[in-house]
């Protein structure tokens, strides 16, 4: 297991569509494991949606994005997504949705970036060390703020 030094106030976002929520729990679950500190909505939000949104974004040293075809047609997701990409953040893309090609303004946002299958259970497993191997290089290169 990676040993993760985070700021006390950072923490690794998920952004997803509801469809794919039993999946990113899964993923929040092993990132808990490699002793990351996680915000998933479920487990944080009180009171509005998008002031707790915009902190989350804020607060993150690392946005993981579940895409898939209802992930870019969802405003909420686009909002984080767009915001994460608008303050700079590293942006780890997973694929949840098999028969997605990232177009449009997704495709833009992670661009030529490597992303990692989630689309099936069995690709989980296999997935999830790269994704965490992933996720620790970007926290570790996050500049420090003045």
């Amino acid at each position: 297991n990676l040993q993760v030094e985070m700021n006390e106030s950072q923490h690794v976002m998920i952004s997803y569509q509801w469809d794919v929520q039993p999946m990113m729990l899964q993923v929040r679950n092993k990132l808990k494991e490699n002793k990351f500190k996680v915000w998933i909505d479920v487990d944080r939000v009180e009171g509005s949606i998008l002031s707790a949104m915009a902190d989350a974004v804020e607060n993150a040293s690392v946005v993981v994005v579940a895409m898939s075809e209802k992930y870019k047609n969802s405003n909420p997701c686009r909002t984080e997504a767009e915001y994460a990409y608008k303050l700079q953040k590293p942006i780890v893309p997973l694929l949840l949705d098999e028969s997605y090609k990232p177009d449009g303004w997704l495709g833009a946002l992670v661009g030529m970036q490597m992303y990692f299958n989630f689309s099936d259970a069995s690709l989980f497993e296999a997935n999830c060390p790269k994704m965490i191997k992933t996720i620790s290089s970007k926290v570790y290169k996050q500049p420090e703020k003045n």
